[in-house]
């Protein structure tokens, strides 16, 4: 055998390589594809993916099958999606929290969200909001603190999980105010929800997803918005920041999102997969659906997805360290 042999076989290995891609992507999806959401049905997550499922079908001609796979603020859902094949046929929509702050909630994590996936695309962002039971004579973020100062130890806060986005928010904002909550966990938003409806908890904060149906009934009432500026959905709901100015956290909590795979997942797959929740987020159907629903359409490309995850890993680690919250 000569000495370019060899080198003649990788060139070989490497063009048969290059050309099973683009083919790999023409034959993809081969089956129907299960996108799991590692929360509990109703919630916003849930919601979230049912309402881009059909157009998600339509684009890439398969039927999609939604898992709710709940536990573990995410984490369970999330590591069975780490463990799939990576061809595209596992997937995931998930609430940013469980990439973002659960690794600095738990001492052991199960996976690394900046490794354990291939960002695919972000897909809607969710105001986080105050509600309260309408049984209470409480109408702003003044009236609860005045009303929690008057009752200490009184005011039951529900959260989906200590450590959860809403969590962070709630001890922020009692720190600040020098407020004495009192704090119920569920194992979701929706739960929480359910419970203020039935008058079981003075208060929660809540993404505006899961609350907005009940105070649309006058079950529950929102009181302000986690945000920097109004929701233009609700223009008559002012911020927390409006009434506690200068709270680090408090005056920009958007809850988001993600479409991910397992990690390797091949580009041309990450493209078209990508391409298909972005047609999904144009249709008027599903903006209708998103709007009424407290939701905004919010595609980034895959690299835009990965960059947001980093930079707000950061950041709520910092804010988890700031209320003093130790990993359980």
């Amino acid at each position: 055998m000569s000495r370019s042999s060899p080198r003649i076989a990788a060139l070989g290995v490497a063009l048969t390589i290059c050309l099973a891609l683009p083919a790999r992507a023409q034959t993809y999806p081969s089956r129907p594809i299960t996108i799991v959401v590692p929360f509990p049905p109703a919630g916003a997550t849930d919601p979230m993916a049912r309402i881009v499922q059909d157009e998600l079908r339509k684009n890439l001609g398969q039927p999609i099958v939604i898992e709710n796979r709940p536990g573990s603020a995410g984490n369970i859902g999330a590591v069975s999606v780490a463990r799939a094949p990576a061809d595209g046929h596992t997937l995931m929509i998930v609430a940013n929290a469980t990439l973002t702050m659960n690794p600095h909630l738990y001492k052991s994590m199960p996976f690394d969200p900046l490794t354990a996936f291939t960002p695919i695309a972000a897909l809607a962002e969710q105001q986080l909001s105050v509600a309260i039971n309408p049984s209470l004579p409480i109408h702003s973020i003044a009236e609860l603190i005045d009303y929690a100062k008057k009752n200490p130890g009184k005011v039951s806060i529900g959260v989906p999980g200590v450590g959860s986005p809403h969590y962070v928010l709630a001890k922020r904002l009692e720190q600040a105010a020098g407020l004495e909550f009192v704090y119920v966990p569920y194992a979701g938003g929706a739960p929480a929800v359910a419970d203020l409806v039935a008058g079981h908890i003075a208060a929660t904060f809540s993404t505006l997803p899961a609350i907005l149906p009940f105070a649309e009934t006058g079950k529950a009432r929102i009181i302000a918005l986690a945000e920097s500026k109004r929701f233009a959905g609700l223009p008559d709901l002012p911020t927390i920041a409006e009434t506690v100015p200068g709270i680090p956290g408090l005056e920009s909590a958007t809850a988001w999102t993600a479409f991910l795979g397992p990690a390797g997942l091949p580009a041309p797959i990450v493209e078209r997969l990508s391409e298909a929740a972005a047609a999904a987020l144009k249709s008027p159907e599903v903006l209708g659906k998103l709007k009424a629903l407290g939701f905004t359409a919010g595609w980034t490309t895959p690299e835009h997805l990965r960059q947001r995850m980093e930079r707000e890993l950061a950041a709520w680690g910092d804010m988890i360290r700031a209320i003093g919250h130790e990993p359980q």
